[in-house]
């Protein structure tokens, strides 16, 4: 959800209401790690590791739809 995740949810609401079947459902599977970034440093050859940009503060996932016009399963 931190990369690019929040701004695709922002995609899904402008666009839901014209779907045949308007539910969707997402699965956030947090392992405190920015993949990306990760895969970044692995193809610029092995580079070290360089967790300071990947220290990310904890996120309440399920408040975010909730803090919206979103529902959230508990």
């Amino acid at each position: 959800m931190q990369m690019n995740g929040v701004t695709e949810l922002i995609t899904v609401h402008r666009y839901w209401q014209k779907w045949a079947d308007p539910r969707l459902i997402v699965a956030v599977l947090h392992n405190n790690d920015l993949n990306h970034v990760t895969w970044e440093l692995r193809a610029m050859g092995a580079a070290p590791a360089f967790r300071e940009p990947q220290s990310l503060p904890d996120v309440d996932y399920a408040a975010v739809p909730q803090a919206s016009v979103w529902k959230a399963l508990p």
